[in-house]
């Protein structure tokens, strides 16, 4: 009779891992939506109406009302007409971190010092997220410590 035992534990080890992993994965996903809802308008700050512009930074100002002044939104509609404006820019892709690179190469952080914490917060933010991470390395140990323990039985 072939002993099963060490597969079985394996399996459901491995299951429950894939499990956390699946879970953590979906609270990534919920923090990441909430992100581009309050800070996605600026990809398409170029396309946007003034009025869908300062109704967005609006709302990114109630978020974040201690970190952002109420001139946001005046520099939302200001960085818009910058972007469109400025010849050189024609061919930047209006991604958060293009922004920011623009913002300083052509040295207008203090003028658009807002836009910059703004960018700052959600440029930064997916730093702090390391569980997902932390179950593939106990996986890989979990793996290893039941290939060692499982015999040939």
């Amino acid at each position: 009779m072939i002993n099963l035992q060490g597969r079985r534990t394996f399996v459901y080890t491995f299951n429950c891992i894939l499990d956390s992993l699946y879970s953590e994965i979906r609270k990534r996903e919920c923090e990441y939506s909430d992100l581009h809802n309050r800070f996605g308008f600026l990809e398409n700050i170029k396309t946007l109406e003034a009025s869908d512009i300062t109704k967005c930074a609006r709302e990114l100002l109630s978020a974040y009302p201690k970190d952002l002044e109420p001139v946001v939104v005046d520099e939302c509609l200001h960085l818009k007409s910058f972007l469109l404006n400025n010849s050189e820019n024609d061919n930047i892709k209006t991604s958060m971190t293009e922004i920011s690179k623009v913002l300083y190469n052509f040295d207008m952080v203090d003028v658009y010092i807002n836009i910059a914490i703004a960018l700052r917060m959600v440029l930064s933010s997916p730093a702090t997220n390391y569980s997902a991470e932390r179950s593939f390395s106990i996986l890989r140990r979990v793996k290893n410590y039941l290939r060692s323990t499982t015999t040939t039985d």
